[in-house]
């Protein structure tokens, strides 16, 4: 059985955005790295269009650095699962559509496989997933930006629910961005 975790981009003032990251060639190998682990990605609608704009053509971009096209084939190749209850279809590939979040499909999911399953971006899914304890690990990279606007994190998690993180590892790129994983207790 894997591990579900949780892997957001985050500026010093508390913004996600993908828009706004040190996306790098050490990012990438980093993201590489991960996927190598990973069985299957679940996504929010946004990240997931974003994703989808511009991955499945990247594998054969030449006009693309080779660790662009590297991480292309792995982020297509990988299961994925987008959560929205407004999309209709559909088109990348090994792409499912769920409407909602079912924490035993969840937990059936995690316990079919030996690798990871990773949460890209999506604050909401994150702080839902938080709030139904789905989530094992949390992995937050830290960027050296300050960005004024988009959305924040956390966007909202239960109150009521005393979240615990355990520092795990932390790693400095080159570009300032820090790597932050923690356990969920």
């Amino acid at each position: 059985m894997g591990k579900i975790i949780s892997s957001i981009n985050i500026t010093l003032d508390g913004f996600c955005s993908h828009t706004s990251v040190i996306a790098d060639e050490e990012h990438h190998q980093f993201a590489i790295e991960q996927m190598k682990t990973i069985d299957i990605v679940l996504f929010g609608r946004i990240t997931y269009q974003l994703f989808e704009s511009f991955w499945p053509g990247a594998s054969t971009d030449m006009s693309l650095p080779e660790w662009m096209r590297e991480y292309s084939q792995y982020i297509n190749a990988a299961r994925k699962i987008v959560f929205s209850k407004t999309m209709k279809s559909v088109s990348w590939q090994n792409t499912q559509l769920l409407r909602e979040i079912d924490a035993d499909y969840i937990a059936q999911l995690k316990n079919g496989t030996d690798k990871d399953i990773v949460v890209y971006g999506s604050p909401s899914i994150i702080c839902e997933f938080l709030d139904l304890k789905l989530i094992d690990e949390c992995n937050f990279l830290v960027q050296p930006v300050i960005a004024r606007e988009g959305k924040r994190f956390p966007e909202r998690i239960n109150p009521r629910e005393h979240k615990s993180l355990k520092i795990k590892s932390v790693d400095t790129f080159k570009s300032g961005v820090v790597n932050l994983f923690y356990e969920c207790g």
